[in-house]
């Protein structure tokens, strides 16, 4: 199992608020515990692919590399460390900002129906144990 709290190196994790709780947990998961000290989480709506590919998602990777690979002074480090595109009705998303993500990864094992074991299964549903 990957050592999480060993990368030490700036991070950006885009998430998407579909894929069946597996996309959303492992970016969730890999930020939390990351070790870096300089790290983003960026969650969109839409499908996987349609925003963060798109001029917005392509925008938001370009700054992120030009401050961490070029050098680029670009203000990033101004931007809030948790970004959710929260979802409206009539499939509106809104931008939200946060200071950090608020949930502690045993807190998501409660909250994500991916954790969950299934009726019958007996196979824990892919829970961790601690």
């Amino acid at each position: 199992m990957p050592k999480f709290e060993d990368i030490e190196t700036p991070l950006l994790s885009a998430a998407n608020w579909g894929g069946m709780g597996l996309h959303p947990r492992g970016n969730f998961e890999g930020f939390l515990r990351a070790g870096s000290k300089q790290k983003w989480l960026e969650v969109h709506g839409d499908t996987h692919f349609t925003l963060f590919y798109a001029k917005y998602g392509q925008d938001l990777q370009r700054k992120f590399f030009d401050r961490f690979l070029k050098g680029i002074d670009n203000g990033w480090e101004k931007r809030p460390k948790v970004l959710l595109q929260v979802r409206h009705p009539g499939e509106k998303f809104v931008e939200r900002a946060e200071k950090r993500m608020a949930a502690r990864p045993h807190a998501m094992d409660q909250a994500l129906p991916a954790s969950r074991p299934r009726a019958g299964s007996g196979a824990g549903g892919g829970r961790r144990k601690r």
